[in-house]
C-alpha cells in the first residue's frame, strides 16, 4: 500500500484534518480514507499503519485488499527498519515496535480465513498463514517479551487457530495422534490473555480485538460442546430428553471415544475453570469501557448471557429436587445477569430487548407462583418481546408463544 508514501503536496491538507488518504496500489483511481486518531501524526507510518488496521477491524471484513494493504504495509515497514529506518525523504525514522510485530502477527492470521479452500502445498494455505503469523509475533516477544500487546497477539492467534486449521479438519474418527493437543494449545492461549492483562500499558477499552479473544474462546467451547452431533445417527425420543435435560443443568454430552483429538477438552469444559477464566476477564474488559458506550454495551451483553445460561442450570437444578440453596444461588446470579442486560439495552437493538426479556423470563419462573413479582416480570418481558416482533416482523413470534404456555 505505501502508506508512508504520500506526496509532500498533501502534508498542509493532512494537518488540517486527521484524515489519510490511503492509495491502494491495485487501482490508482480507488482511494481509501483512513481517520487518525486525535493527536496522531499524520506523517508517522506506524500512526497510519495503526488507523488502517482500526479500519480493518470496524469494516465487515469482507475486504481482503484492506487486509493486504495491512501485511504489505507491515512487511514494508519491518524492512524499511532493517535497513536504518529512513523513509525516502530521509525525515522519518521508522523502528520496529511491538505494535508493529502485533498488527503484522494479526493480519496474517485474519488472511487465513480467505484462503480455507488452498492447497496445503500452495503456499497460501491456512497453516502457512498461521505459521508466519505466529512467527511475526515470537519475533517481537524475542525483543520485546515483556509486551502485553504481543502477549495478547499471540493469545488471538491461537484461539483462532484451533477451530480454523485443526478442528475443521476433524471428523468423528480422527485420533489424537493427528493432531496437535488442542487442549494444551487453548490453556496456552488462556495463559497468555492472563499475562498480557498485567500489562497496565495495554488500554483494554481501545482494542476491540482483544475482546475479540474472550468472545473466540466462548465460541470454541460452543463448538466444542456440540461437535459431531450433525454427524452422529439418529437417536431415540427417550435419549434426547435425556441429553436435553444434562445439557440444562450444565452436563456435557460427549459422542467422542477417548482416543479423539476433542475428548479431553470436552472432559475439562465440564469444569468450572473455563467459565470462571470467561466472567473474570469479561468483567474486567467491561471495567475498560466506560469511554466508548458502543462498546460497553456488547461486552456487558456477553456477560449477561453467560450469567443468563448460569442462572438456567442452577434454576434446573433447583427444579430438579434441589435444596433452597440451588434457587437462592439461581436468584442471585440472574439479578446479575439483568444488571448487566440492562447495560447492554439498545433502543435500536431487539436482541438487547429479547436478551433481557427472556432473562425477566427467567427470573420470574424461580419466584412464587402468581405472586406480584412473577406477573409484573411476566408483562415486563411479554411487552419487550412484542415490540421486538413487531420491529423485526415476527421474529421472536415462537418465543412470545411459548411465554402462554
Amino acid at each position: 500500500m505505501g502508506l508512508g508514501r504520500a506526496s509532500k503536496a498533501k502534508k498542509q491538507k493532512k494537518e488540517k484534518s486527521p484524515v489519510k488518504e490511503v492509495e491502494d496500489d491495485t487501482d490508482t483511481e480507488d482511494f481509501l480514507t483512513v481517520p487518525l486518531e486525535v493527536g496522531a501524526d499524520a506523517d508517522d507510518p506506524l500512526s497510519q499503519l495503526s488507523a488502517l488496521w482500526k479500519t480493518w477491524l470496524l469494516s465487515d471484513r469482507e475486504n481482503e485488499l484492506i487486509l493486504n494493504g495491512v501485511v504489505n504495509e507491515c512487511d514494508r515497514l519491518m524492512r524499511l527498519a532493517a535497513e536504518g529506518g529512513k523513509e525516502k525523504d530521509g525525515e522519518t525514522n521508522v523502528k520496529r515496535s511491538p505494535e508493529l510485530y502485533a498488527i503484522f502477527g494479526l493480519a496474517l492470521a485474519d488472511s487465513a480465513r480467505f484462503h480455507t479452500e488452498d492447497d496445503e502445498n500452495s503456499g497460501t494455505a491456512v497453516k502457512d498463514y498461521f505459521d508466519n503469523a505466529m512467527g511475526r509475533v515470537d519475533n517481537g516477544l524475542d525483543k520485546f517479551g515483556e509486551s502485553g500487546l504481543l502477549k495478547f497477539a499471540k493469545s488471538s492467534i491461537l484461539m483462532n487457530r484451533i477451530p480454523l486449521e485443526y478442528i475443521s479438519h476433524m471428523s468423528f474418527e480422527s485420533k489424537s495422534n493427528e493432531y496437535p493437543d488442542v487442549t494444551e494449545l487453548l490453556d496456552d492461549a488462556l495463559e497468555l490473555y492472563r499475562e498480557g492483562s498485567k500489562d497496565e500499558n495495554v488500554k483494554l477499552g481501545q482494542e476491540l480485538w482483544i475482546f475479540e479473544i474472550l468472545e473466540a474462546f466462548n465460541d470454541l467451547q460452543e463448538i466444542v460442546r456440540n461437535f459431531g452431533r450433525d454427524q452422529s445417527e439418529e437417536i431415540d425420543s427417550e435419549e434426547e430428553v435425556e441429553e436435553e435435560e444434562m445439557e440444562e443443568s450444565g452436563q456435557i454430552v460427549s459422542l467422542l471415544d477417548e482416543h479423539h483429538p476433542l475428548y479431553k477438552l470436552i472432559g475439562k469444559l465440564e469444569k468450572p475453570d473455563y467459565g470462571e477464566f470467561f466472567k473474570d476477564q469479561v468483567s474486567n474488559y467491561l471495567k475498560h469501557t466506560e469511554n466508548n458506550k458502543q462498546l460497553k454495551r456488547k461486552v456487558a451483553g456477553k456477560l449477561g448471557l453467560w450469567y443468563l445460561s448460569k442462572a438456567e442450570q442452577a434454576a434446573t437444578k433447583y427444579g430438579s429436587g434441589g435444596k433452597a440453596e440451588s434457587m437462592d444461588a439461581a436468584i442471585g446470579i440472574i439479578k446479575t445477569c439483568i444488571k448487566h442486560l440492562k447495560e447492554a439495552w439498545s433502543d435500536e437493538d431487539p436482541d438487547s430487548w429479547v436478551d433481557l426479556a427472556e432473562a425477566q423470563i427467567t427470573y420470574a419462573n424461580l419466584l412464587p407462583v402468581d405472586s406480584k413479582e412473577q406477573e409484573h416480570l411476566y408483562e415486563l418481558a411479554e411487552k419487550s418481546l412484542k415490540k421486538a416482533n413487531n420491529a423485526t416482523h415476527g421474529k421472536y413470534t415462537d418465543i412470545l408463544e411459548s411465554l402462554h404456555d
